[in-house]
């Protein structure tokens, strides 16, 4: 797919920051969450959020509600959280039963997606509840991370994020026999760019975290190329794997291999305002 807002730079070329529309511009807003959140791997929760069988969690994804189960037979599953009557959302938040009943007229789901039942269908003349099911969206189990994708056609994990997986084991190898420890969500009062940026550079670490960047990165390792215009490049020195993320005021971050020990999922709420969310997991503990 060819974007002609977007091009590929080399290494040798100047990066400049993004220009002051794509902060602002209502159309280039929907193109972003269509090209961007609509048609990418997302991370929706761990899987040990939904471990037993009659589990469920929902979550959105801008004005897509999301439902992901866990059903008796062990599989877990994602679909569209709209009941197949009359569009109706189907469950909100989080807990375990063994089917899902539409507040509004009663249909019933099983935690395949299957319809179970709806009242009176009886004196429908040919209505076929195994007929009826709730639309499945792209689920994958990612080393216990559950992570979905809107498009349909969109190739897999692995061959989306091409030795992703082997990292992840360097850096944790009991990261599959880890559970869900710790949620944390605080809404942000800036554009979904400023926000992902500032968790992909430490710039700001030596003047902002001290004991952080003294402990764990060397603030130092980063530093701004000044560029014409006034524009700078922050960019980070250890690890080699040198990745670009568009981020504003005039700055794009170069961001190491192996530099983040948690993942962050950044979601946005409107086109001024963000929702960054991080949790954490913990060691399973043996029974």
């Amino acid at each position: 797919m060819t974007n002609p807002d977007l091009k590929v730079v080399a290494d040798s070329d100047p990066v400049m920051g993004l220009d002051a529309r794509y902060f602002t511009d209502r159309e280039l807003y929907r193109r972003i969450v269509d090209q961007v959140f609509y048609k990418n791997w997302l991370l929706a929760c761990h899987s040990s959020q939904v471990g037993k069988p009659g589990d469920y969690l929902t979550l959105e994804i801008y004005d897509q509600d999301i439902l992901v189960t866990h059903d008796r037979d062990g599989a877990i599953r994602a679909f569209y959280n709209v009941c197949q009557h009359r569009g109706h959302k189907l469950a909100s938040g989080s807990g375990n039963k063994k089917l899902l009943v539409c507040p509004y007229h009663a249909w019933s789901y099983d935690l395949r997606g299957q319809l179970k039942a709806a009242p009176h269908a009886n004196k429908v003349p040919g209505f076929d509840s195994s007929k009826i099911c709730l639309t499945e969206i792209r689920l994958e189990n990612f080393l216990g991370f559950l992570f979905i994708n809107l498009d349909p056609d969109a190739a897999g994990m692995d061959q989306t994020y091409p030795g992703i997986r082997d990292e992840m084991f360097k850096l944790c190898p009991d990261v599959e026999q880890r559970k869900y420890a710790y949620h944390h969500t605080a809404d942000e009062g800036c554009n979904w760019f400023v926000a992902v940026e500032n968790y992909n550079e430490c710039y700001h670490c030596s003047n902002c975290h001290p004991s952080f960047a003294k402990g764990i990165i060397e603030g130092a390792a980063s530093y701004v190329q000044a560029h014409a215009q006034r524009r700078g490049l922050v960019r980070h020195q250890r690890r080699g794997l040198r990745q670009l993320f568009p981020v504003a005021g005039n700055i794009d971050t170069v961001l190491p291999r192996g530099s983040g020990q948690q993942l962050h999922l950044a979601a946005a709420r409107g086109r001024r305002r963000a929702r960054v969310s991080q949790f954490l997991l913990q060691q399973r503990r043996s029974r």
